[in-house]
Parts: structure tokens; C-alpha cells; sequence
């Protein structure tokens, strides 16, 4: 088989090599070959944002966590110092 006689179509599992005659991209457009691919890349892109925006919003809980702990430590260690001083 020469180069010029094969259509290599990419499929999940991997290339997939067939005949010129039976080369899919004559019968099928582009889009409807590559719609699959191209939602999935949509869904990956929206789980993308959603987990940037988890992520953002638990590292404000954690910020706002140690703030808290932070001015109860302060305020504790004042504290001991009227006590003890």
C-alpha cells in the first residue's frame, strides 16, 4: 500500500488506517467527524472553570480561617498579658 492510498481517521482507541476507497472524510463532513471531540473538549473546559472557582472560593474560606484563628491568638495572648502583668 503507497502513502497516497490510505485515510487514517482518529478515533479514542487510536488511529484507525482504511482504504482510500472507504476514506470517511469524503462522505462525512468535518464537523459531524470531529463534534464528539470538540463537545467533550466544551465539557472539560466548563469542569475547568467550575473546579478554578471551587478551588477559589475554598482558598477564601481557608484565608478567612486562619485570619480567625489568627485575631483569637492575638487576642488571647493579650489577655495573658493583663492577667500576668
Amino acid at each position: 500500500m503507497a502513502l497516497g492510498d490510505v485515510c487514517v481517521v482518529c478515533t479514542a482507541n487510536g488511529g484507525v488506517v482504511l482504504p482510500a476507497a472507504q476514506d470517511p472524510i469524503s462522505s462525512v463532513s468535518f464537523f459531524v467527524l470531529f463534534q464528539p471531540l470538540n463537545e467533550q473538549i466544551s465539557r472539560l473546559h466548563e469542569e475547568l472553570a467550575a473546579e478554578r472557582l471551587s478551588r477559589e472560593v475554598m482558598d477564601e474560606r481557608k484565608t478567612k480561617e486562619i485570619k480567625t484563628v489568627e485575631s483569637t491568638i492575638s487576642l488571647d495572648l493579650t489577655q495573658e498579658k493583663r492577667v500576668s502583668g
